[in-house]
Protein backbone atom coordinates (compact mmCIF):
# COMPACT_ATOMS: atom_id res chain seq x y z
CA UNK A 1 0.00 0.00 0.00
CA UNK A 2 1.44 3.45 -0.84
CA UNK A 3 1.77 6.11 1.44
CA UNK A 4 -1.41 8.54 0.33
CA UNK A 5 0.22 11.81 -0.55
CA UNK A 6 -2.76 13.51 0.03
CA UNK A 7 -5.19 13.93 2.90
CA UNK A 8 -9.34 13.32 3.24
CA UNK A 9 -9.07 17.19 3.12
CA UNK A 10 -7.00 17.12 0.28
CA UNK A 11 -4.28 19.11 1.12
CA UNK A 12 -0.73 17.41 0.19
CA UNK A 13 1.03 15.60 2.77
CA UNK A 14 4.31 16.80 2.69
CA UNK A 15 5.43 16.79 6.79
CA UNK A 16 7.79 14.00 8.17
CA UNK A 17 5.45 13.18 11.16
CA UNK A 18 3.02 11.98 9.03
CA UNK A 19 5.16 9.06 7.91
CA UNK A 20 6.77 8.40 11.67
CA UNK A 21 2.90 8.35 13.33
CA UNK A 22 3.00 4.96 10.89
CA UNK A 23 6.39 3.57 12.79
CA UNK A 24 6.30 0.97 15.41
CA UNK A 25 7.67 1.04 18.74
CA UNK A 26 11.17 -0.86 17.02
CA UNK A 27 11.50 1.51 14.39
CA UNK A 28 11.38 4.25 16.63
CA UNK A 29 14.44 2.57 18.99
CA UNK A 30 16.35 1.85 15.99
CA UNK A 31 15.79 5.30 14.64
CA UNK A 32 16.17 7.84 18.21
CA UNK A 33 19.77 5.80 18.39
CA UNK A 34 21.01 8.04 16.19
CA UNK A 35 21.84 11.68 17.88
CA UNK A 36 21.15 13.14 14.18
CA UNK A 37 17.38 11.67 14.37
CA UNK A 38 16.64 13.04 17.26
CA UNK A 39 17.59 16.86 17.07
CA UNK A 40 15.96 16.55 13.95
CA UNK A 41 13.27 15.49 15.47
CA UNK A 42 13.14 17.74 18.42
CA UNK A 43 12.90 21.03 15.53
CA UNK A 44 10.56 19.75 14.04
CA UNK A 45 8.48 20.03 17.02
CA UNK A 46 6.10 22.80 17.62
CA UNK A 47 7.62 25.42 19.95
CA UNK A 48 5.44 24.05 22.85
CA UNK A 49 7.10 20.13 22.57
CA UNK A 50 10.23 21.88 22.07
CA UNK A 51 10.02 23.81 25.26
CA UNK A 52 8.70 20.32 27.51
CA UNK A 53 11.49 18.51 25.71
CA UNK A 54 13.69 20.99 26.96
CA UNK A 55 12.43 20.59 30.58
CA UNK A 56 12.64 17.14 31.10
CA UNK A 57 15.88 16.33 29.24
CA UNK A 58 17.55 16.60 32.08
CA UNK A 59 14.91 14.79 34.28
CA UNK A 60 15.55 11.49 34.33
CA UNK A 61 12.65 10.44 36.77
CA UNK A 62 10.13 12.25 34.66
CA UNK A 63 7.98 14.98 36.23
CA UNK A 64 4.20 14.72 37.11
CA UNK A 65 2.39 15.14 34.66
CA UNK A 66 -0.58 17.17 36.25
CA UNK A 67 2.28 19.47 37.15
CA UNK A 68 3.66 19.73 33.38
CA UNK A 69 0.06 20.90 32.69
CA UNK A 70 0.40 24.10 35.19
CA UNK A 71 3.28 24.83 32.78
CA UNK A 72 1.01 27.34 30.72
CA UNK A 73 -1.89 29.23 31.36
CA UNK A 74 -5.99 28.30 30.31
CA UNK A 75 -5.69 29.98 27.12
CA UNK A 76 -3.23 27.36 25.74
CA UNK A 77 -4.67 24.16 27.42
CA UNK A 78 -6.07 23.25 24.49
CA UNK A 79 -2.93 23.46 22.66
CA UNK A 80 -0.78 21.88 25.06
CA UNK A 81 -3.40 18.63 24.94
CA UNK A 82 -2.22 18.57 21.32
CA UNK A 83 1.36 18.81 21.78
CA UNK A 84 1.29 16.18 24.66
CA UNK A 85 -0.66 13.83 21.90
CA UNK A 86 1.82 14.59 19.19
CA UNK A 87 4.65 13.57 21.69
CA UNK A 88 3.08 10.49 22.86
CA UNK A 89 2.63 9.36 18.83
CA UNK A 90 6.24 10.20 18.01
CA UNK A 91 6.87 8.38 21.39
CA UNK A 92 9.24 11.23 22.28
CA UNK A 93 7.49 10.92 25.81
CA UNK A 94 6.21 8.27 28.13
CA UNK A 95 3.94 8.72 30.73
CA UNK A 96 4.13 5.50 33.69
CA UNK A 97 2.05 3.63 36.57
CA UNK A 98 2.38 7.10 38.71
CA UNK A 99 1.31 9.43 36.08
CA UNK A 100 4.40 10.84 36.04
CA UNK A 101 5.73 12.64 32.08
CA UNK A 102 9.20 11.62 31.32
CA UNK A 103 11.37 11.35 27.68
CA UNK A 104 12.14 8.41 25.85
CA UNK A 105 14.89 6.80 27.23
CA UNK A 106 16.40 6.34 24.20
CA UNK A 107 15.46 10.09 22.68
CA UNK A 108 16.91 11.57 25.87
CA UNK A 109 20.11 9.59 25.71
CA UNK A 110 21.41 10.48 22.18
CA UNK A 111 19.51 13.97 21.94
CA UNK A 112 21.89 14.75 25.14
CA UNK A 113 24.27 13.31 23.01
CA UNK A 114 23.88 15.23 20.08
CA UNK A 115 23.41 18.54 22.19
CA UNK A 116 26.53 17.94 24.56
CA UNK A 117 29.13 16.56 22.47
CA UNK A 118 29.46 17.80 19.23
CA UNK A 119 33.51 19.24 20.22
CA UNK A 120 34.50 16.25 22.10
CA UNK A 121 37.95 15.00 20.45
CA UNK A 122 37.72 12.50 17.81
CA UNK A 123 39.78 9.89 19.62
CA UNK A 124 36.94 9.46 21.59
CA UNK A 125 34.43 6.25 20.74
CA UNK A 126 31.42 7.99 21.61
CA UNK A 127 32.56 11.29 19.36
CA UNK A 128 33.02 9.45 16.20
CA UNK A 129 29.90 7.89 16.82
CA UNK A 130 28.35 11.47 17.12
CA UNK A 131 30.26 12.93 14.26
CA UNK A 132 29.30 9.88 11.35
CA UNK A 133 25.75 10.76 12.60
CA UNK A 134 26.46 14.05 11.52
CA UNK A 135 28.22 13.32 8.38
CA UNK A 136 32.44 12.65 8.08
CA UNK A 137 33.94 15.02 6.15
CA UNK A 138 35.84 13.44 3.24
CA UNK A 139 39.81 12.70 3.27
CA UNK A 140 40.91 15.61 0.57
CA UNK A 141 44.12 13.93 -0.06
CA UNK A 142 41.92 11.36 -2.09
CA UNK A 143 39.32 13.87 -3.81
CA UNK A 144 40.62 17.26 -3.37
CA UNK A 145 38.55 19.06 -6.05
CA UNK A 146 35.96 21.13 -4.23
CA UNK A 147 32.37 22.54 -5.52
CA UNK A 148 31.77 25.83 -5.18
CA UNK A 149 28.10 26.16 -4.09
CA UNK A 150 26.93 28.16 -7.16
CA UNK A 151 27.50 25.11 -8.77
CA UNK A 152 25.90 22.88 -7.02
CA UNK A 153 23.08 25.53 -6.94
CA UNK A 154 23.02 25.36 -10.47
CA UNK A 155 22.99 21.44 -10.37
CA UNK A 156 19.85 21.33 -7.59
CA UNK A 157 18.33 23.57 -10.12
CA UNK A 158 18.98 21.48 -13.02
CA UNK A 159 17.91 18.03 -11.57
CA UNK A 160 14.57 18.99 -9.62
CA UNK A 161 13.35 21.05 -13.01
CA UNK A 162 13.94 18.33 -14.98
CA UNK A 163 11.53 16.50 -12.55
CA UNK A 164 8.67 19.04 -12.91
CA UNK A 165 9.53 19.37 -16.69
CA UNK A 166 8.55 15.77 -17.20
CA UNK A 167 5.49 15.80 -14.99
CA UNK A 168 4.30 18.96 -16.93
CA UNK A 169 5.20 17.97 -20.68
CA UNK A 170 6.16 14.15 -20.27
CA UNK A 171 5.83 13.85 -24.41
CA UNK A 172 9.09 16.07 -25.15
CA UNK A 173 10.86 15.76 -22.25
CA UNK A 174 13.93 13.35 -21.29
CA UNK A 175 12.76 10.86 -19.03
CA UNK A 176 14.44 11.27 -15.60
CA UNK A 177 15.41 7.93 -14.03
CA UNK A 178 12.94 5.13 -13.58
CA UNK A 179 12.71 5.56 -9.73
CA UNK A 180 11.69 8.97 -10.22
CA UNK A 181 9.19 7.83 -12.49
CA UNK A 182 7.92 5.26 -10.54
CA UNK A 183 7.56 7.89 -7.92
CA UNK A 184 5.45 10.06 -9.97
CA UNK A 185 2.95 7.15 -10.57
CA UNK A 186 2.83 5.89 -7.48
CA UNK A 187 2.33 8.77 -5.77
CA UNK A 188 -0.52 9.87 -8.18
CA UNK A 189 0.95 13.28 -9.56
CA UNK A 190 0.81 11.40 -12.94
CA UNK A 191 -1.76 8.77 -14.33
CA UNK A 192 -1.75 6.71 -18.08
CA UNK A 193 -4.22 8.07 -20.53
CA UNK A 194 -5.88 5.61 -22.43
CA UNK A 195 -3.25 5.66 -24.93
CA UNK A 196 -0.90 4.25 -21.94
CA UNK A 197 0.88 7.72 -22.12
CA UNK A 198 1.70 9.32 -19.08
CA UNK A 199 0.11 12.76 -17.91
CA UNK A 200 -0.72 15.23 -15.39
CA UNK A 201 -3.00 14.73 -12.99
CA UNK A 202 -4.96 16.93 -11.03
CA UNK A 203 -2.82 16.31 -7.97
CA UNK A 204 0.01 16.94 -10.12
CA UNK A 205 -0.87 20.50 -10.94
CA UNK A 206 -2.16 20.73 -7.32
CA UNK A 207 1.39 19.72 -6.51
CA UNK A 208 2.95 22.55 -8.44
CA UNK A 209 1.15 25.22 -6.80
CA UNK A 210 3.40 23.88 -3.55
CA UNK A 211 7.06 25.49 -2.69
CA UNK A 212 10.37 23.35 -3.26
CA UNK A 213 10.38 22.16 0.50
CA UNK A 214 6.94 20.83 0.47
CA UNK A 215 7.31 18.81 -2.70
CA UNK A 216 10.67 17.65 -1.77
CA UNK A 217 9.72 16.14 1.26
CA UNK A 218 6.01 14.97 -0.33
CA UNK A 219 8.41 13.10 -2.83
CA UNK A 220 10.09 11.32 -0.22
CA UNK A 221 7.16 10.37 1.94
CA UNK A 222 6.19 8.31 -0.85
CA UNK A 223 9.62 7.09 -1.99
CA UNK A 224 10.10 5.87 2.40
CA UNK A 225 6.83 4.02 2.20
CA UNK A 226 8.79 2.41 -0.95
CA UNK A 227 11.43 1.27 0.81
CA UNK A 228 10.81 -2.05 2.09
CA UNK A 229 10.12 -3.26 -1.53
CA UNK A 230 13.19 -1.72 -2.51
CA UNK A 231 14.82 -4.04 -0.20
CA UNK A 232 16.16 -1.04 1.68
CA UNK A 233 15.72 -0.42 5.60
CA UNK A 234 13.33 2.47 6.11
CA UNK A 235 14.53 3.52 9.29
CA UNK A 236 18.13 3.75 7.86
CA UNK A 237 16.93 5.97 4.61
CA UNK A 238 15.05 8.61 7.25
CA UNK A 239 18.29 9.05 9.54
CA UNK A 240 20.26 9.50 5.86
CA UNK A 241 17.66 12.09 5.40
CA UNK A 242 17.93 13.37 8.67
CA UNK A 243 21.86 13.52 8.46
CA UNK A 244 21.66 15.35 5.76
CA UNK A 245 19.67 18.45 7.16
CA UNK A 246 22.38 19.19 9.30
CA UNK A 247 24.89 19.37 6.24
CA UNK A 248 27.21 21.95 5.84
CA UNK A 249 26.94 23.37 1.73
CA UNK A 250 29.76 23.24 -0.19
CA UNK A 251 31.40 20.66 2.37
CA UNK A 252 32.37 17.35 0.86
CA UNK A 253 31.16 14.23 2.99
CA UNK A 254 32.49 10.74 3.16
CA UNK A 255 30.48 7.56 1.50
CA UNK A 256 32.28 5.03 3.55
CA UNK A 257 30.29 5.49 7.00
CA UNK A 258 27.00 4.96 5.15
CA UNK A 259 25.38 1.24 5.20
CA UNK A 260 24.31 -0.41 1.86
CA UNK A 261 20.79 0.59 2.24
CA UNK A 262 21.98 4.12 2.52
CA UNK A 263 24.05 4.23 -0.21
CA UNK A 264 21.57 3.15 -2.61
CA UNK A 265 19.40 5.99 -0.79
CA UNK A 266 22.03 8.20 -1.87
CA UNK A 267 22.18 7.04 -5.36
CA UNK A 268 18.75 7.50 -5.78
CA UNK A 269 18.59 11.62 -3.98
CA UNK A 270 20.94 12.56 -6.79
CA UNK A 271 18.32 12.38 -9.30
CA UNK A 272 16.05 15.05 -7.60
CA UNK A 273 19.08 17.32 -6.96
CA UNK A 274 19.27 16.42 -2.77
CA UNK A 275 22.83 15.63 -3.29
CA UNK A 276 25.81 16.16 -5.67
CA UNK A 277 27.43 12.53 -6.29
CA UNK A 278 29.91 11.34 -9.43
CA UNK A 279 29.20 7.95 -10.45
CA UNK A 280 32.01 5.47 -8.22
CA UNK A 281 33.41 8.48 -6.42
CA UNK A 282 33.91 8.19 -2.40
CA UNK A 283 32.68 11.62 -1.46
CA UNK A 284 29.03 13.55 -2.02
CA UNK A 285 28.19 17.09 -1.59
CA UNK A 286 24.50 18.47 -0.37
CA UNK A 287 23.16 21.06 -1.93
CA UNK A 288 20.98 23.61 -0.88
CA UNK A 289 17.48 21.25 -0.85
CA UNK A 290 19.22 18.76 1.06
CA UNK A 291 20.44 21.12 3.79
CA UNK A 292 16.86 22.35 4.25
CA UNK A 293 15.10 19.08 4.85
CA UNK A 294 14.81 19.87 8.50
CA UNK A 295 13.74 23.00 8.63
CA UNK A 296 10.65 25.09 7.57
CA UNK A 297 12.63 27.12 5.39
CA UNK A 298 11.68 27.04 1.66
CA UNK A 299 13.93 26.80 -0.95
CA UNK A 300 14.13 28.30 -4.20
CA UNK A 301 15.52 27.19 -6.90
CA UNK A 302 13.85 28.77 -9.26
CA UNK A 303 12.38 32.10 -9.59
CA UNK A 304 9.31 31.64 -8.64
CA UNK A 305 8.70 33.17 -6.16
CA UNK A 306 9.19 36.08 -8.32
CA UNK A 307 5.52 36.79 -10.46
CA UNK A 308 5.72 36.66 -13.79
CA UNK A 309 1.88 36.74 -14.90
CA UNK A 310 -0.21 39.53 -16.34
CA UNK A 311 -3.63 38.54 -17.20
CA UNK A 312 -6.18 40.84 -19.04
CA UNK A 313 -9.91 40.62 -18.90
CA UNK A 314 -10.24 39.98 -22.64
CA UNK A 315 -8.27 36.97 -21.37
CA UNK A 316 -4.54 37.35 -22.91
CA UNK A 317 -1.82 36.61 -20.77
CA UNK A 318 1.74 37.81 -21.20
CA UNK A 319 4.04 35.52 -19.34
CA UNK A 320 7.76 37.75 -18.69
CA UNK A 321 9.98 34.78 -17.90
CA UNK A 322 12.44 32.52 -20.06
CA UNK A 323 11.65 30.04 -17.51
CA UNK A 324 10.66 26.69 -20.18
CA UNK A 325 8.94 24.89 -16.49
CA UNK A 326 6.77 28.10 -16.39
CA UNK A 327 6.06 28.01 -19.78
CA UNK A 328 4.98 24.76 -19.71
CA UNK A 329 2.54 24.63 -16.86
CA UNK A 330 1.03 27.56 -18.75
CA UNK A 331 0.49 25.34 -21.65
CA UNK A 332 -1.59 23.13 -19.70
CA UNK A 333 -4.46 25.65 -19.85
CA UNK A 334 -3.41 28.27 -22.34
CA UNK A 335 -2.74 28.51 -25.61
CA UNK A 336 0.75 30.12 -26.41
CA UNK A 337 0.91 32.57 -29.00
CA UNK A 338 4.34 34.30 -29.28
CA UNK A 339 7.63 34.15 -27.59
CA UNK A 340 9.82 36.95 -27.67
CA UNK A 341 12.98 37.47 -24.84
CA UNK A 342 11.78 37.41 -21.80
CA UNK A 343 8.22 37.57 -23.05
CA UNK A 344 5.42 35.09 -23.82
CA UNK A 345 2.50 36.00 -25.19
CA UNK A 346 -0.69 33.54 -24.22
CA UNK A 347 -4.11 33.07 -24.27
CA UNK A 348 -6.67 31.47 -22.32
CA UNK A 349 -9.60 29.90 -24.01
CA UNK A 350 -12.62 27.48 -24.09
CA UNK A 351 -10.38 24.65 -25.49
CA UNK A 352 -7.20 25.27 -23.46
CA UNK A 353 -9.39 24.84 -20.37
CA UNK A 354 -11.02 22.06 -21.58
CA UNK A 355 -8.23 20.06 -22.52
CA UNK A 356 -6.77 20.89 -18.88
CA UNK A 357 -10.03 20.04 -17.02
CA UNK A 358 -9.75 16.22 -18.74
CA UNK A 359 -6.86 15.80 -17.09
CA UNK A 360 -8.65 16.16 -13.74
CA UNK A 361 -7.85 19.87 -13.23
CA UNK A 362 -9.89 22.23 -11.59
CA UNK A 363 -11.14 25.60 -12.50
CA UNK A 364 -10.14 26.39 -9.03
CA UNK A 365 -6.41 25.09 -9.10
CA UNK A 366 -6.17 27.05 -12.48
CA UNK A 367 -7.27 30.53 -10.69
CA UNK A 368 -4.75 29.17 -7.71
CA UNK A 369 -1.84 29.29 -9.68
CA UNK A 370 -2.48 31.97 -12.20
CA UNK A 371 -3.00 34.31 -8.79
CA UNK A 372 0.31 32.58 -6.86
CA UNK A 373 2.27 33.88 -9.80
CA UNK A 374 0.36 36.58 -10.76
CA UNK A 375 2.85 39.63 -11.46
CA UNK A 376 3.87 42.39 -8.71
CA UNK A 377 1.70 44.86 -10.57
CA UNK A 378 -1.72 42.58 -10.87
CA UNK A 379 -1.34 41.87 -6.92
CA UNK A 380 -1.74 45.75 -6.73
CA UNK A 381 -5.32 44.73 -7.43
CA UNK A 382 -7.87 43.46 -5.11
CA UNK A 383 -9.00 41.20 -6.49
CA UNK A 384 -5.92 40.15 -8.12
CA UNK A 385 -7.18 38.12 -10.40
CA UNK A 386 -10.15 39.84 -13.18
CA UNK A 387 -13.15 38.16 -11.82
CA UNK A 388 -14.79 37.81 -15.42
CA UNK A 389 -12.00 35.52 -15.91
CA UNK A 390 -12.98 33.47 -12.48
CA UNK A 391 -16.05 32.94 -13.18
CA UNK A 392 -15.79 32.15 -16.91
CA UNK A 393 -13.41 29.29 -15.82
CA UNK A 394 -15.79 28.07 -13.50
CA UNK A 395 -18.73 28.28 -16.33
CA UNK A 396 -16.51 26.25 -18.51
CA UNK A 397 -15.65 23.72 -16.17
CA UNK A 398 -19.51 23.51 -15.15
CA UNK A 399 -20.39 22.55 -18.91
CA UNK A 400 -18.30 19.64 -18.77
CA UNK A 401 -19.94 18.59 -15.50
CA UNK A 402 -23.35 18.59 -16.71
CA UNK A 403 -23.09 15.17 -18.57
CA UNK A 404 -22.08 11.92 -16.55
CA UNK A 405 -20.93 8.41 -18.13
CA UNK A 406 -22.35 4.97 -16.70
CA UNK A 407 -22.09 1.75 -18.72
CA UNK A 408 -25.52 -0.24 -18.16
CA UNK A 409 -27.23 -2.57 -19.75
CA UNK A 410 -30.67 -2.41 -22.17
CA UNK A 411 -33.96 -4.25 -22.66
CA UNK A 412 -36.08 -4.13 -24.76
CA UNK A 413 -38.45 -6.07 -26.93
CA UNK A 414 -40.97 -6.66 -24.36
CA UNK A 415 -44.11 -8.10 -26.37
CA UNK A 416 -46.68 -7.10 -22.99
CA UNK A 417 -46.81 -4.17 -21.16
CA UNK A 418 -47.72 -5.67 -17.72
CA UNK A 419 -43.84 -7.21 -18.01
CA UNK A 420 -42.50 -4.51 -18.81
CA UNK A 421 -44.06 -2.39 -16.28
CA UNK A 422 -42.96 -4.78 -13.49
CA UNK A 423 -39.39 -4.99 -15.07
CA UNK A 424 -39.10 -1.12 -14.89
CA UNK A 425 -40.28 -0.94 -11.67
CA UNK A 426 -38.32 -3.77 -10.04
CA UNK A 427 -35.52 -1.66 -11.52
CA UNK A 428 -36.48 1.51 -9.96
CA UNK A 429 -36.94 0.23 -6.42
CA UNK A 430 -33.71 -1.19 -5.75
CA UNK A 431 -32.42 2.49 -7.82
CA UNK A 432 -30.90 0.52 -11.04
CA UNK A 433 -32.91 2.35 -13.73
CA UNK A 434 -31.38 4.94 -15.56
CA UNK A 435 -33.28 4.96 -18.55
CA UNK A 436 -36.72 4.61 -19.78
CA UNK A 437 -38.24 4.99 -22.76
CA UNK A 438 -41.70 3.60 -22.10
CA UNK A 439 -43.18 4.09 -26.00
CA UNK A 440 -40.67 2.21 -26.98
CA UNK A 441 -40.65 -0.50 -23.82
CA UNK A 442 -37.23 -0.09 -23.46
CA UNK A 443 -34.96 0.82 -20.31
CA UNK A 444 -31.21 0.70 -19.36
CA UNK A 445 -29.74 -0.55 -15.96
CA UNK A 446 -26.62 0.31 -13.80
CA UNK A 447 -23.67 -2.21 -14.95
CA UNK A 448 -23.42 -2.81 -11.14
CA UNK A 449 -27.42 -3.79 -10.73
CA UNK A 450 -27.84 -6.06 -14.11
CA UNK A 451 -27.44 -9.40 -12.37
CA UNK A 452 -30.60 -8.78 -10.00
CA UNK A 453 -32.30 -7.14 -12.98
CA UNK A 454 -31.80 -10.43 -15.11
CA UNK A 455 -32.47 -12.63 -12.71
CA UNK A 456 -36.06 -10.75 -11.95
CA UNK A 457 -36.75 -10.83 -15.76
CA UNK A 458 -35.89 -14.48 -16.24
CA UNK A 459 -38.45 -15.39 -13.43
CA UNK A 460 -41.30 -12.90 -14.74
CA UNK A 461 -41.18 -14.41 -18.44
CA UNK A 462 -41.02 -17.92 -16.56
CA UNK A 463 -44.01 -17.21 -14.20
CA UNK A 464 -46.20 -17.62 -17.83
CA UNK A 465 -45.93 -13.98 -19.03
CA UNK A 466 -44.63 -13.72 -22.86
CA UNK A 467 -41.56 -11.06 -23.47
Amino acid sequence: MVFPLFGESGLIKAHVTDILETFSKAHFAALYAHPASCLAVFRLLPELGRVIVMRLLYLPAGFPAAGVRMWVGEAVKSELEDTLERLRTLQVTRTDDSDRLSLNKIFQTYLLKALTMGTVPSTDKNATMINSSFGQIADRNEEHRSIDVTTLDAYAKEQWESVLFFLVNPVTTKPPSRSVQELLQKSGLMGKDDAGELKITSKGFQFLLQDVNTQVWSFLLVYLDMTPRLQIDTVEALQLLFTLGFLELGQDYAIEPLTPSQRAVLSDLKHLGIVYHKKNSARFFPTKIAVSLTTDTSVATTDENRGYIVLETNYKMYAFTESPLHLSVLAVFAELKSRFRGLTTAAITRDSVRSALECGITASQIIAYLQAHAHPMMKKNNPVMPPVIADQLRIWENERNRLSFENGYLYSGFGNADDYAACVQYARDINALLLEVAEMKKFIVAEGANGQVAAFVKRRLQSGSSA
